[in-house]
């Protein structure tokens, strides 16, 4: 029995070592994350040192819905969170909904640094450069799918 409990320890190890660190959404606290509306969206669409969507238009996700897209957040985004340097629930987020050809989709801005202030709940946070701390991410609302990852340009 104590054979087959090492053997279990060391393929989890082994299977979470291949993929990084995993992402447990219970740690995203919810007091760093943000739905932006209106003006604030269509800012977020605008970054300084990557490629973003171009929106058709405007939605404004639910929080349930939000908390289902950041559910799926283990299964889809563990072999990015292998490229960051911070912990992924260290990051804060934005979130933006917006449609492309009359399908529903959610932007997703990631960001970390010190947000003393509660500026990021109503104002796009647009970084110049930053590398992986900063990074955005398309979610197909429709079929529960992260896509277009982009991060930053490099710190110099």
């Amino acid at each position: 029995m104590k054979v087959l409990i090492l053997l279990l320890a060391v393929f989890t190890l082994a299977a979470c070592s291949s993929t990084g660190r995993l992402v447990d959404t219970s740690k995203l606290q919810p007091s760093r994350g943000a739905i932006l509306e209106g003006n604030a969206a269509l800012k977020l669409f605008s970054q300084c040192s990557r490629s973003a969507p171009k929106p058709d238009g405007f939605w404004t996700p639910a929080t349930e819905v939000i908390s289902i897209m950041e559910t799926e957040f283990p299964d889809q985004m563990n072999r990015i969170h292998s490229f960051h340097r911070a912990p992924f629930e260290k990051y804060y987020r934005q979130y933006a909904g917006f449609t492309k050809s009359t399908r529903r989709y959610i932007y997703c801005n990631f960001f970390t640094g010190s947000q003393d202030d509660e500026l990021f709940r109503t104002r796009a946070i647009i970084a110049c450069d930053g590398g992986d701390e900063f990074f955005g991410v398309v979610y197909d609302v429709e079929n529960h799918k992260f896509q277009d990852y982009r991060a930053n340009g490099g710190l110099y």
